[in-house]
């Protein structure tokens, strides 16, 4: 077995430095072996892994979902215990700043658990509180769509056009054909 790891090893070398018409033997080798050794070959040939660089945002907020419709203008949202209504924050320069609107509905501890921006200043948000908020701004000024169904809270929310979307939570699935000015619950 040591042989064999001894071959892999240098036959991984000789791979990665260029070497063409590689010809190794793996008969002694456990079926275990040669996936974790490709693994860590692959680990190995990666030159500059990304580096994530962590931002003060400012506020304690819980965050469930970032939006950005190119480099530099994005959106984020959340809430939390302190935070009345959920929020909603907006960056211009790539998340080094973000401009926070909160006090989005008046139920304590909800929390902007989804986003869907449709461009700089069309965004719909799906609300712990099985809210939808919409804003033609950008998210200084949310307006409150009323609740349809059974939804207790809204986690989740997909459009697959400007027309038609979905959004989902505990208690129903809702759907809109019109790009969020109604929505109507599937499940019975």
């Amino acid at each position: 077995m040591t042989s064999a790891l001894g071959s892999l090893s240098s036959a991984l070398k000789r791979l990665h430095a260029g070497a063409e018409n590689l010809s190794v033997r793996f008969r002694h080798l456990a079926p275990v072996v040669l996936p974790a050794a490709w693994f860590a070959f692959a680990l190995a040939g990666c030159s500059s892994a990304p580096v994530w660089e962590a931002l003060p945002l400012g506020t304690s907020a819980d965050f469930r979902d970032v939006r950005f419709t190119d480099a530099d203008h994005g959106w984020i949202s959340g809430g939390g215990y302190n935070i009345v209504g959920g929020l909603i924050g907006r960056t211009s320069d790539g998340g080094r700043t973000w401009r926070f609107t909160s006090n989005l509905t008046d139920r304590q501890r909800m929390s902007v658990q989804a986003l869907h921006v449709f461009d700089s200043g069309r965004i719909i948000a799906a609300a712990g509180s099985g809210e939808m908020l919409q804003t033609m701004d950008g998210g200084d000024l949310c307006a409150v769509e009323v609740r349809h169904g059974r939804v207790d809270s809204l986690s989740s929310l997909f459009f697959l056009d400007n027309r038609r979307g979905w959004a989902a939570g505990h208690g129903d699935v809702l759907r809109t054909d019109d790009g969020g000015d109604t929505w109507t619950p599937l499940t019975p």
